[in-house]
């Protein structure tokens, strides 16, 4: 079992669903959670659930990880509070639902661009200081990712392609301790 004591995780799509119960939980054993999502009273609402009385809240960062910006900046902002950053959850994530004959186009490519751009965006923003902390890199993907549900091509499209980085950055990075 990690020792999570002192350790900074940013965790995106943290305001809600499977990331705020993760941050929580990560808090719970000890880390350091850094919020990111694009819903600001979320997020707001997430960190004051987090703050026992008397305690510091944990830092939250607005970010569309569409924008490569937007995540370097949520980066520098977790390492100007804490000087470093052990982790980093590539946790955001939307689906697009329905057949392909009446799926939206921009709703589908909005899909990957939220759920592959944003793992890359996040990941990529904060490899350097995960490198330098020999930390972690962690990506949700799905059972979808190899149990393709019909009416949900772009999620299962997008999740298989996350699976595919985190295989690929998993080789990668072994070699800087990551």
């Amino acid at each position: 079992v990690r020792d999570w004591r002192g350790q900074v995780v940013l965790v995106t799509g943290s305001a809600s669903g499977s990331g705020a119960a993760g941050a929580a939980e990560l808090q719970r054993r000890g880390a350091l959670p850094v919020l990111v999502d694009q819903d600001a009273a979320g997020l707001a609402a997430q960190a004051l659930a987090l703050t026992p009385p008397g305690a510091e809240r944990p830092l939250t960062v607005t970010c569309d990880i569409t924008s490569l910006t937007d995540c370097e900046a949520a980066v520098a902002a977790a390492l100007a509070r804490h000087g470093r950053l052990d982790m980093v959850w590539a946790n955001a994530g939307m689906a697009a639902f329905g057949p392909l004959a009446h799926t939206d186009p921009a709703a589908w490519r909005r899909c990957i661009e939220v759920n592959v751009m944003g793992s890359f965006h996040t990941v990529r923003a904060a490899l350097p200081a995960v490198k330098a902390a020999r930390g972690y890199v962690c990506l949700t993907a799905s059972v979808s990712t190899f149990a393709h549900p019909p009416m949900m091509s772009a999620y299962a499209a997008s999740k298989a392609a996350v699976e595919a980085m985190a295989n690929a950055w998993r080789i990668e990075l072994a070699a800087h301790g990551v």
